[in-house]
């Protein structure tokens, strides 16, 4: 374990997740100011914003507010951002699948190559796509 100021480890960990000062901000309903101010040790977060910000980078409280934390956090926060990546694939890949459908209908039908039936079921699998990429939620 590597101990470290609080402020340091608010900076490490925001950047390991990936975030910008002004993102951890928004997300703590504070100013970007005061997130600078914590990361170079001009203030620290009260009681209860360390336990948002020690829940938001998957540490303990007290890990963050000693400076210990192990690599568990590390690693925590690269899977996030690993099923975070895969999950924005997955949702791209549904919108161009449903893309590819629609534009294939609409030329195919132009052309008058297509039976009406096949039609509607390649809009059907356009708008299942569609929905999916809708109400997928990240988790």
């Amino acid at each position: 374990m590597e101990k470290k100021p609080i402020g340091h480890a608010i900076a490490e960990l925001r950047q390991k997740k990936g975030m910008t000062a002004a993102e951890l901000a928004e997300h703590m309903d504070v100013a970007e100011r005061t997130v600078e101010e914590w990361e170079c040790e001009s203030t620290a977060p009260n009681a209860e914003q360390l336990a948002a910000l020690a829940e938001l980078f998957g540490v303990t409280a007290e890990e963050l507010a000693e400076g210990h934390f192990s690599v568990h956090a590390y690693d925590d926060i690269t899977r996030t951002k690993q099923v975070e990546r895969e999950q924005d694939l997955f949702k791209l890949i549904c919108r161009t699948v449903a893309l590819a459908m629609g534009i294939a209908v609409t030329v195919l039908s132009f052309m008058d190559r297509m039976d009406p039936k096949d039609a509607v079921t390649m809009l059907g699998i356009g708008l299942t796509c569609l929905g999916i990429s809708a109400f997928h939620r990240k988790k």
